[in-house]
């Protein structure tokens, strides 16, 4: 902007001397135009400013009026006398000038969840998690001899600041009402070189109740919320969930009431395209 506020005074001396080219008050008034002239984009405002401030210079009233309909597009109303001034400076203020700095295109980062059942049983974990293990075996430690088995996982690509939401129903839990609805919600943020992940986690899990002298099945909403720092490349076990005492295997293997769910965490940062 500063760089044409610059080049203001010499296009004032350029169009005040055509438009004043007599006594003040001594010519007729001049004849006015409106054209509208194709600039670059990003330098639209700045040259109605521009053109503004030196029509505004008159000793009189406004000598004219720049105004932009649309970026890249400037009308001016002026002098027909002076259009062709205008033109020549319009070309000067854009020729040469620095290239636009290309806007970076943000950060793409890709999150994966996976929802984990720790079993206390002997056992090999699912073949599936043999990526995890790292995770996995830190959660090991706390809660004993288990057997990790994969309930669900989904991903999804953001850049950092852009709010995510999936629904989609389990996989592995099915009765005769249907399948059970899963949602994930979560948002990354820079934070000083990091990210800070905030996420919310709901899953139905299937438990037995009395009813009308009858156990029915039905579905208790489970998950989280919480807010996390985390790496990319990192997987972070983010919480653990007690499996409700009633629940009950319903299509899904070896669901028990000791058996702990745990959700899980890996954000990647993509390569720039």
């Amino acid at each position: 902007m500063n760089r044409f506020l610059a080049a203001a005074a010499a296009l004032a001396a350029v169009l005040l001397g055509g438009c004043n080219g007599g006594a003040p008050g001594a010519a007729a008034a001049p004849k006015m135009e409106v054209r509208v002239y194709a600039v670059p984009p990003e330098q639209t405002d700045a040259l109605r400013e521009t053109f503004n401030k030196v029509f505004s210079t008159s000793e009189n009233a406004a000598i004219g009026k720049a105004s932009s309909p649309a970026p890249g597009q400037l009308l001016v109303l002026a002098p027909a006398n002076l259009q062709g001034s205008i033109e020549a400076s319009i070309r000067s203020l854009t020729a040469n000038r620095p290239p636009a700095a290309e806007k970076a295109p943000g950060r793409q980062m890709r999150l994966a969840f996976w929802s984990v059942d720790a079993i206390p049983e002997n056992g090999r974990d699912d073949l599936e998690l043999d990526s995890l293990q790292g995770a996995l075996e830190e959660a090991r430690k706390q809660l004993g001899p288990v057997r990790f088995v994969l309930r669900d996982e989904i991903g999804a690509v953001s850049s950092p600041g852009q709010q995510v939401e999936r629904r989609w129903l389990g996989a592995k839990l099915t009765n005769e009402s249907g399948r059970p609805q899963r949602q994930l919600a979560y948002t990354l943020e820079d934070r000083g070189g990091g990210l800070m992940l905030n996420l919310h986690v709901v899953e139905q899990v299937p438990v037995m109740i009395a009813r009308d002298g009858q156990n029915v099945v039905e579905y208790l909403d489970i998950g989280a919320d919480t807010t996390t720092a985390i790496r990319p490349g990192q997987t972070l076990v983010i919480t653990r969930n007690p499996i409700p005492k009633d629940a009950v295997s319903t299509g899904e293997p070896t669901v028990s009431n000791r058996t702990t769910r745990l959700y899980l965490v890996r954000v990647d940062e993509l390569p720039a395209a």
